[in-house]
């Protein structure tokens, strides 16, 4: 996929608006949501021992927000050179 797309993250933690984050890799985004939620919770659970899926509903379920990574094309790929 190189250049051709970017991943959007849109997050909420529970109460506030929504954030959206532009990323190069789907992983980075992952990562970023975890880190997201680890710096607004208190909860001790480990967030890495779970996939992504796993996660993304644990948040929803304890009402520590929500999140969706969603892969689009982009805009600028046109404009990049190899």
């Amino acid at each position: 996929m190189d250049n051709l797309y970017i991943w959007v993250l849109k997050i909420r933690h529970c109460g506030d608006e929504d954030d959206v984050f532009l990323f190069a890799t789907e992983e980075q985004a992952e990562l970023y949501a975890r880190d997201y939620f680890r710096d607004r919770t208190t909860y001790v659970e480990d967030f890495d021992d779970k996939d992504i899926e796993e996660f993304e509903y644990f948040c929803v379920e304890n009402e520590i927000g929500y999140f969706t990574i969603e892969c689009h094309s982009d805009p600028l790929s046109h404009r990049r050179t190899a």
